[in-house]
């Protein structure tokens, strides 16, 4: 970057005129340019200032800031990110992560029995309040739903090919009143 940016200010501006530029660089830049000046055009910031006209010193008096206002040392940091891969299943077996969730009763929401007054951790408490309506909500919107939550990663021919267990998970979370289906709110749906 040191030598990109120096080149930049020494770049000639109208072609075949006599130009000059001044370039302030701290200790720590006019080593890097130094390094960088060897290893890609084989020479220094001494044969360059030798090469032109000693007009630096003679154009304007330049003084440095940074002794005068006190400031510290600036330190700069390049990060390299890595990104690895990680493979946590080789075989996806969908249909038996499904069933665990009607087993496990894993998308109960406690929320709900809290707001009543009762203790989330007690089995019977669900028995109590066992019924939420929420909103009105049919199968393919559910599953488009889905599909949408998951960002497209899931399309719907995927979760077609599950729709027994699907089935049997909508009709767990979803309360029938009046020939209509209903959100049960006492699950979690998000």
């Amino acid at each position: 970057m040191v030598l990109q940016t120096s080149c930049r200010c020494l770049r000639q501006v109208d072609k075949n005129t006599l130009e000059t530029a001044v370039i302030w660089l701290n200790d720590y830049n006019a080593q890097k340019l130094n390094a960088q000046l060897r290893e890609e055009q084989h020479t220094s910031i001494d044969e360059i200032n030798k090469l032109g006209k000693k007009l630096t010193e003679e154009l304007v008096a330049r003084y440095s800031r940074i002794d005068y206002l006190r400031l510290p040392q600036v330190d700069f940091y390049q990060l390299s990110v890595n990104y690895n891969t990680l493979i946590v299943e080789n075989q996806i077996d969908t249909k038996n992560k499904l069933s665990l969730i009607i087993k496990n009763n894993d998308l109960f929401n406690t929320v709900v029995i809290t707001q009543r007054g009762l203790d989330p951790n007690n089995i019977y408490a669900r028995d109590v309040v066992h019924v939420e309506v929420g909103e009105k909500i049919d199968f393919n919107l559910w599953l488009f739903s889905i599909q949408k939550g998951s960002f497209n990663s899931i399309s719907l021919e995927q979760l077609y090919e599950h729709k027994i267990i699907l089935r049997e998970l909508f009709d767990w979370i979803t309360v029938g009143i009046d020939g209509e289906t209903f959100c049960n709110d006492l699950f979690d749906l998000g």
